[in-house]
């Protein structure tokens, strides 16, 4: 069994990879006032004894306004809770894609990612996994915690720690390949796309295998 993750060893690949008005009507008396004030004029009129009764008159339909889409959040949590779900929308794509049969241009993969050197690396790891005859599936606690978010108009760059106990099988007799469990710590970018963020790189710097080590 290898000692570096199948995930580790495709995200150090990318690493090396990534080198590269309302009008109020005044009261009625006996003689109504103009009907054309101009806009910048204030008129004060005082209020008679005895109110004429005034015949009603039909107010404008009022405006019909598009529907519009909501925005793209902007504030500190919004923008955390989206980068947050960006990431965990990648990372089930991957595993979308690593599952039986491995398939390096899965739909959800190349919805979640830019097109651009990472998702490049990403597909060829992919596909010397399928040339393997090798597939992925989740372990019980796998998940990626942003631990530091910078942002820079429409990039947002983070550090990032992983638990990562996805297990690489041979989905032909089912023979475990390697299901190490490691803790992966790294750096990533990602892109607003409209209202979406989408991962423009993520680089593992450090790797630790065992039981015993967990994400902050």
């Amino acid at each position: 069994m290898r000692a570096v993750r199948w995930w580790a060893a495709a995200a150090l690949a990318v690493a090396l990879g990534a080198c590269a008005g309302d009008d109020d009507g005044g009261g009625a008396g006996a003689s109504p006032p103009s009907t054309t004030v101009p806009p910048a004029t204030v008129v004060t009129q005082a209020v008679p004894t005895t109110i004429a009764a005034v015949a009603p008159t039909s107010a404008p339909a009022p405006a019909t306004l598009p529907p519009t889409s909501p925005a793209p959040p902007t504030t500190g949590a919004d923008v955390e809770a989206a980068i947050a779900a960006a990431l965990r929308a990648y990372d089930e794509a991957y595993l979308a894609a690593g599952a039986p049969p491995v398939d390096p241009d899965h739909p959800a993969l190349l919805a979640t990612t830019t097109d651009g050197v990472f998702r490049h690396n990403i597909r060829a790891s992919l596909t010397e996994l399928k040339a393997f005859g090798w597939a992925l599936r989740p372990g019980p606690e796998g998940h990626r915690t942003v631990t530091s978010l910078t942002m820079d108009g429409d990039k947002a760059r983070i550090e990032w720690c992983q638990v990562d106990d996805g297990i690489v099988f041979d989905p032909s007799s089912g023979r475990i390949v390697n299901d190490d469990r490691a803790i992966n710590i790294g750096t990533g970018v990602l892109l607003k796309s409209g209202s979406v963020w989408l991962v423009e790189d993520l680089t593992a710097r450090d790797v630790v295998v065992g039981e015993e080590h967990r994400c902050e």
